[in-house]
């Protein structure tokens, strides 16, 4: 009776243990600080950024995997880098690109109401990057002046001011 019951305990452990297994694992990664997104005077998408002391060297913003029958990335509409490092709190206006950035991918944002934005800000080749932000541009768009929206879509994502932003 004993013996049946181990079987079975190891058979549900190997099963979970296999199915644990196949997650999006990358590593250890420093995760420090936040990406934000805001909305402009104009009504346009800020990145707002608050690496809390990382170097920060690449942002990006993305678009959701499409939906095909083989994996393909994320779509890159917006990515900067630069090589100094950036570990102050900045601002990355997608219509008014600072020189001090060198553009690798400068597409449109889309406007479509209802188009999900990825921004995330890291450290190349270093696993470290601050919170990654996702939301829909409706949401974007419905910000007050002074807001900030911070989290990701799929597991709730928040609006808060710049102090809190800014707190590490």
């Amino acid at each position: 009776m004993h013996i049946g019951k181990a079987f079975l305990f190891s058979g549900a452990l190997a099963c979970c243990l296999a199915v644990s297994s196949c997650g999006n694992y990358i590593g250890d990664v420093t995760v420090e600080g936040r990406t934000g997104l805001m909305r402009s005077d104009t009504g346009d998408v800020l990145i707002r950024v608050q690496p809390c002391g990382l170097a920060v060297d690449l942002v990006s913003v993305s678009g959701p995997m499409p939906q095909t029958e083989r994996p393909q990335p994320n779509p890159v509409y917006l990515q900067l880098r630069d090589s100094n490092g950036r570990p102050d709190p900045f601002t990355v206006d997608p219509r008014n690109i600072d020189s001090s950035w060198v553009v690798e991918a400068n597409e449109e944002l889309p406007s479509h109401r209802d188009a999900l934005l990825i921004a995330n800000a890291r450290i190349e080749g270093e696993n470290a990057q601050t919170h990654q932000v996702s939301a829909l541009i409706k949401h974007v768009r419905a910000l007050e002046e002074g807001e900030i929206l911070v989290g990701s879509l799929s597991s709730g994502s928040k609006i808060i001011n710049e102090e809190e932003f800014l707190s590490c």
